[in-house]
């Protein structure tokens, strides 16, 4: 196998989703001679969480490998699914994956770290970590060099996840490992059919605490909505939305127009209670937009 970290051979905490990318993870560090502890976070309830934590559990005992099983879901409620039926109803389209990369999994898993007394924290995601050293912060008096971890995309293109990730900070980074970002997807399903890995077969591409429901069956039971008008830049009635907070900015497919279509949301009006759409894709480019962190909020 590759190597994939300059860490030495410590304790590593890696967090174990019962998917093959965190258990291949979890197999290449043991393989290295790294001691393996893994982790799996309880964030909601659901058969499909049960069957997680089930395959974790089988992941952990056919690597021979402690698990530590962690009860996170009253605040994975309170910091993204609150947070996730709030963005909506304001408007917006939150991107979940990188609230709930710094919010809950590493933060979680770093607690975890120090508590296992571990060196370091891996996970399965498809990213890479280059480490340099900054000489322009090399003295006389401090002749140490300064390291400098650097988010890079993963082989594998078309898996890449580093772009969930940006709100790592240094700090963060120079803990964390990512052992299959130097490795393509088909190599990493290879190795778990070769090591016999009781891992999920389905992946799934979805939000993961909704378990098969549409965004739409979720919200409908957490929000106020009414319907309204759908009207396109112009000013042009066009007919009836079923409810902001089911829309998103630049969808095209489920507007249910009809007629001279194809349509693409632009704009949700909130105060009016009006959904603009355009027949043009270019009118969704703009050259000014608002930056808000809502990370730390």
């Amino acid at each position: 196998m590759k190597k994939t970290s300059s860490h030495k051979k410590n304790r590593v905490l890696v967090s174990l989703s019962g998917g093959v990318d965190s258990a291949v993870a979890a197999a290449i560090l043991k393989k290295q001679g790294h001691d393996v502890v893994g982790a799996f976070f309880q964030f909601f309830d659901g058969a499909g969480a049960e069957k997680s934590l089930n395959n974790a559990k089988k992941i952990a005992k056919k690597l021979r490998i402690l698990l530590k099983v962690v009860d996170a879901k009253k605040e994975f409620k309170k910091r993204i699914i609150d947070y996730f039926v709030s963005e909506y109803k304001n408007g917006r389209t939150p991107n979940l994956c990188v609230r709930c990369n710094k919010e809950m999994k590493f933060r979680l898993l770093f607690d975890l770290m120090r508590k296992e007394k571990a060196d370091a924290v891996a996970t399965g995601h498809y990213a890479r970590i280059h480490i340099t050293h900054n000489m322009e912060h090399i003295t006389q008096k401090n002749m140490l060099r300064v390291m400098r971890c650097v988010l890079h995309e993963a082989k594998d293109r078309i898996k890449d996840q580093s772009y969930f990730l940006w709100c790592l900070t240094q700090k963060d980074l120079a803990k964390i490992v990512f052992p299959i970002g130097e490795y393509k997807k088909s190599e990493v399903k290879k190795m778990a059919r070769k090591l016999k890995l009781p891992v999920v077969k389905n992946e799934s591409q979805d939000i993961c605490f909704l378990e098969g429901k549409s965004v739409s069956e979720f919200l409908k039971r957490r929000l106020r909505w009414t319907v309204g008008g759908i009207r396109d830049i112009g000013g042009e009635s066009l007919g009836k939305h079923k409810g902001l907070p089911f829309y998103t900015i630049g969808q095209r497919k489920g507007i249910k127009i009809g007629g001279t279509g194809p349509y693409w949301v632009i704009r949700k009006n909130v105060r009016k209670n009006e959904l603009l759409v355009t027949r043009d894709p270019k009118k969704l480019l703009t050259k000014k937009f608002f930056e808000r962190d809502q990370l730390d909020k």
